[in-house]
Formats: structure tokens, C-alpha cells, sequence
């Protein structure tokens, strides 16, 4: 009965090592195979990145111009201030992944500034036009170090950006 309740506390005192030895780990520079490049840099060609990248020139040239349908986004990029020079730079694409509302996520990096990392919902409305319905904020928990280790190959790739 009382090895029962020992347990616990004998596993967490058995993962303590392994957890602190899984944050002092070197991180590992991310190493894409042909086929894997390839497929990634198709990302850069869909409707909803490249309408993504018109997005960002449009606010930032002519922040009046924005479509009714995507201010929503333009409003939270006005509260967040950022450099117009960073968002009229190029970014690598973080992540790519259907959005349970429909259209997709593109989280996309600042390749200058990784400390900037944006969350957009990009919806396809039709014929391949598309609009960016949202600039979701979450907080960041990524260690920028790391990530500029993990990433370095492809945070200034020199053809894939957006």
C-alpha cells in the first residue's frame, strides 16, 4: 500500500534527470532532404502565402487600401507596431497546417527579426482568391536561440522566403 503511494514520487525523482537533461541538450539544426525541400518549397506558391505576402505590401504601403473582409488583421497589426521595414522584409514560412474553421494557418518568421513571429488565418474564398481573415495572437514560448540554430539553413535561404 505505501509502495502505491511511493510511486509517484519515485517517477518524478526518476524524470527530474531526463527533463533537465532534455532542456540543456544542444538543439539540432534542421537538415531537409531534396524531396522534403521541394515539397516545403511548394508552400511558397500556394494562393494563401503568396495572397499572405500582398497582405503585408498592401498594409504597409497603403494601410488604407486594406479590404474591408481583412481589416480585422490590419487592426491587430496596428496594435502590435511593428516596423513597417520588418514586415515589408522577407520571412521565412514556420508552419503551414489546415485551420479548423477552414482556409489555412501560416505562421510565418521574420528572416532579420525572428523575434517576430505572426500567426495569420488565410480562407480561400474562391477562385483561388483568398483573404486573411486573422492575425491570432498566442505567446511565443520558443527559444530564440535555438530556433536560429534549428532554422539557420532555411531562415536565410536566399529562394525561399516570402
Amino acid at each position: 500500500m505505501q509502495l502505491r503511494h511511493l510511486l509517484p514520487l519515485l517517477l518524478s525523482l526518476f524524470l527530474l534527470p531526463l527533463a533537465s537533461q532534455a532542456q540543456t541538450e544542444a538543439p539540432k539544426e534542421l537538415v531537409l532532404n531534396q524531396e522534403q525541400l521541394a515539397k516545403y518549397g511548394q508552400t511558397y506558391k500556394t494562393a494563401e502565402v503568396r495572397h499572405l505576402r500582398q497582405f503585408l505590401n498592401t498594409y504597409t504601403d497603403h494601410r488604407q487600401d486594406v479590404s474591408p473582409a481583412e481589416e480585422r488583421a490590419a487592426s491587430v497589426l496596428d496594435e502590435l507596431k511593428i516596423d513597417k521595414k520588418i514586415l515589408k522584409g522577407k520571412f521565412l514560412v514556420y508552419l503551414f497546417s489546415n485551420f479548423l474553421g477552414g482556409g489555412k494557418g501560416v505562421s510565418i518568421v521574420s528572416q532579420d527579426h525572428p523575434e517576430v513571429k505572426l500567426d495569420f488565418w488565410v480562407y480561400k474564398i474562391e477562385d483561388n482568391e483568398c483573404e486573411v481573415r486573422d492575425l491570432l495572437l498566442q505567446a511565443d514560448k520558443r527559444d530564440i536561440e535555438a530556433f536560429k540554430i534549428v532554422y539557420r539553413n532555411y531562415l536565410h535561404h536566399k529562394t525561399l522566403y516570402m
